[in-house]
């Protein structure tokens, strides 16, 4: 994958026991983890066999870089973080195909006392979210973890939601955010949705939104992005370019609903929400 990269797809019927050793060729270059349900792969695998068929084509056109590796921390510092209130700007994150690599790259730009949570959907089964959110907080400076039910977000943070489950981000009576996770049906195929996140902070009056979406197929946030923005038009849409997406699905359908605030390349999505970040912070204390 360093020198000869080529579009790799994981095939797994791995159980949770397994998940990291299954996570790990996503930080290698593959760019997909297909999973098989339980069971002979002979007959299970038929269950999945449209998905895969559709995978297959699109990885087969798959923009794929070199593989760059990337050091873990030998030490990190754990920072005292407060839960955030009504008033606060929110970062949201999407991504499919290629995504690991992608948040990871991302991740490693922003510093450990970001004023912002971060909430991530990244499309990916049940069970191996936990393994992705630990090593991607062994690679860069931010607490990286799996979101919980009922949990309160704090800035700095960022949390990937778990596969299997929907994402919304509520406010209690004392005006704190935490989040809500359900099983309830899968939109658009996915389950987590980027648009389930979106609708849900678009109730939340006094919440800013800087929504992020990167490489993936298909087109989930752009109806979620639709509600957000009719609702409070300041949310800022950063999205993806072309030349650095390895599936140019879902940054495509941000732009062609003219959604988009910014398109670039993922090497610079990082200094763009610190940039839109201080532009909001300014904005409130103006």
């Amino acid at each position: 994958m360093t020198n000869s990269p080529i579009p790799v797809l994981i095939v797994s019927n791995m159980t949770k026991q397994g998940s990291d050793s299954t996570i790990k060729p996503a930080f290698l270059g593959a760019i997909d983890l297909i999973e098989i349900p339980s069971g002979s792969i002979s007959l299970s695998i038929k269950v999945i066999e449209q998905q895969l068929l559709q995978i297959v084509l699109i990885a087969s056109r798959a923009k794929v870089n070199s593989y760059k590796p990337v050091k873990p921390l030998s030490h990190k510092k754990t920072l005292h973080k407060k839960a955030v209130e009504r008033e606060t700007t929110i970062v949201t994150m999407g991504t499919s195909t290629g995504g690991p690599g992608a948040l990871q790259e991302v991740f490693t730009q922003l510093p450990a006392d970001l004023d912002a949570p971060l909430v991530i959907v990244q499309h990916m089964p049940k069970g191996f979210t936990k393994s992705l959110a630990e090593r991607l907080n062994k690679s860069c400076l931010l607490q990286v973890k799996e979101a919980e039910h009922g949990e309160e977000l704090k800035n700095g943070t960022a949390y990937i939601t778990p596969g299997g489950y929907h994402i919304q981000v509520m406010s209690d009576v004392r005006g704190h955010l935490y989040f809500n996770l359900d099983e309830s049906a899968p939109l658009q195929g996915h389950r987590p949705a980027l648009d389930r996140l979106l609708v849900s902070l678009a109730v939340l009056e006094k919440v800013q939104t800087i929504s992020v979406v990167m490489t993936g197929m298909g087109a989930d946030g752009r109806r979620g992005l639709q509600e957000l923005k009719r609702k409070h038009p300041q949310t800022y849409s950063i999205v993806e370019s072309e030349e650095s997406c390895i599936v140019f699905g879902m940054p495509y359908a941000i732009i062609e609903a003219e959604l988009a605030d910014e398109v670039i390349p993922l090497s610079g999505i990082g200094s763009s929400i610190i940039k839109a970040l201080r532009s909001k912070r300014g904005k409130k204390n103006g």
